[in-house]
């Protein structure tokens, strides 16, 4: 019985190491050619170039200039608070607390419509039974289920089913986030 030591390598085993080096070796050296030919007027148009694709998808858009955080609360000089909206609902479908201006209304047995001062037809939305507790931290996860829906009464409703684990719907309160 030979020893593994006696063993040479196939010819193919050989042929392919050697592809496999030259393959590894061949892009690094590619990748520093490519970034080390460009010229300096070619750099330079390359960052025009992506400059002024940032400045198409978000005009304005720059921190070149900022000296503070102080219109941090801000994109683009509008206010971040329409772009993130919540309400806490107690089971009697009554808003507890609110990012402002949402209200509520009892449909039927858990079965709520929550109405938000602006449009979320395009918005996330996210939400969970709990306790009608103002503070969010201290909201306990239930065994109960949301499932939302967009509304057919217009673009700032939201539909809300609050069920139980079998699926029957319950009245309970829940908290309900849009993010836009």
């Amino acid at each position: 019985m030979k020893g593994l030591r006696e063993q040479r390598p196939s010819p193919a085993m050989v042929v392919s190491i050697v592809a496999l080096i030259f393959a590894v070796a061949g892009t690094s050296v590619a990748s520093v050619a490519t970034i080390s030919a460009l010229s300096k007027k070619e750099k330079k148009q390359t960052r025009k170039i992506a400059k002024n694709e940032v400045n198409k998808a978000a005009p304005g858009l720059s921190v070149l200039s900022a000296t503070t955080s102080g219109n941090s609360d801000q994109l683009g000089g509008l206010s971040l608070r329409g772009l993130s909206q919540w309400v806490l609902v107690n089971s009697a479908g009554a808003v507890i607390d609110s990012s402002g201006g949402v209200t509520a209304t009892d449909l039927a047995i858990g079965r709520y419509r929550v109405s938000f001062p602006s449009s979320v037809a395009s918005c996330g939305l996210n939400a969970n039974a709990g306790t009608a507790s103002p503070a969010s931290d201290a909201t306990p996860f239930s065994d109960r289920f949301v499932m939302l829906g967009r509304s057919t009464t217009g673009a700032n409703d939201v539909q809300v089913k609050v069920a139980d684990e079998t699926g029957t719907a319950s009245n309970n309160p829940f908290f309900l986030t849009v993010q836009c």
